[in-house]
């Protein structure tokens, strides 16, 4: 009796150590579980707030001249638009020629975050604020026609007979914001020519391109003047040297 006591209770304690190497096995499969899980899925990173800046021309602007403005969206962004179009997180717009006073745009910036969005105006003044403005702003009619060279001592002379010609005003002349430079009967509409024309600064004289020649121009308000360098020629069939100039001035009708 004694002997198979002995044996009962080794059998016992031999279970509880066995029950208990396999507890702490399952413990650890499932400590490993629980680790692999937290690695393959990280807590998500909380989203940043988009946010914009925009730099533009605040003071007024001139008449017929082209603006640009740049932004830069921050945060988590996953889209920006201007105006309802996609753009660039970071990028500049050229505007082309405002002729408008007022010239509003807006920015928005989306992305899990939120949204940001920039509305905001570039002003124009009126077309007096640019040599542009001056010229395209209304149609011009001819005032005179004038010419210098050696045989004037180099200075400026009007010709009688266009200032007295009535054909010298039944033209009237167009400069348009389009860039075309076109010349109609004043009385009547009719297109008679059209071309191109445009401007470039250059120590504050100008020259206009009009019918694919150069022409180094005056402007003030109400009175336009250009003339060319061009070629005459002598009586005894000899070329010379002239400029010929022509003044143009604003329409009263």
């Amino acid at each position: 009796m004694r002997r198979t006591l002995k044996i009962t209770k080794k059998n016992k304690t031999m279970k509880k150590n066995s029950l208990l190497k396999e507890l702490s096995l399952i413990a650890i499969i499932l400590s490993v579980l629980i680790f692999a899980g937290c690695q393959k899925n990280p807590p998500k990173p909380t989203p940043v707030a988009p946010t914009l800046t925009v730099v533009y021309p605040q003071a007024q602007f001139p008449y017929g001249d082209s603006a640009s403005f740049s932004w830069e969206a921050k945060g988590s962004v996953t889209e920006v638009t201007l105006n309802g179009e996609r753009v660039g997180f970071s990028d500049s717009y050229q505007t082309g020629r405002l002729f408008d006073s007022v010239n509003t745009y807006k920015l928005v910036a989306t992305g899990p975050g939120g949204t940001a969005s920039k509305t905001f105006a570039i002003n124009v003044g009126d077309w007096t604020t640019s040599i542009y403005g001056m010229i395209s702003h209304s149609h011009w009619i001819f005032g005179y026609l004038a010419a210098k060279d050696s045989t004037t001592g180099y200075k400026w002379y009007i010709y009688p007979k266009a200032g007295t010609d009535p054909q010298f005003y039944t033209f009237a002349f167009f400069f348009e914001k389009n860039g075309n430079y076109v010349t109609k009967n004043r009385y009547t509409n009719k297109i008679i020519s059209t071309h191109q024309w445009g401007l470039l600064p250059n120590d504050s004289i100008f020259t206009i391109d009009v019918r694919e020649k150069n022409f180094i121009t005056l402007i003030k308000k109400d009175s336009l003047f250009f003339y060319q360098k061009s070629m005459a020629n002598n009586p005894n069939g000899t070329e010379y040297p002239v400029k010929i100039g022509l003044l143009y001035v604003r329409d009263s009708i």
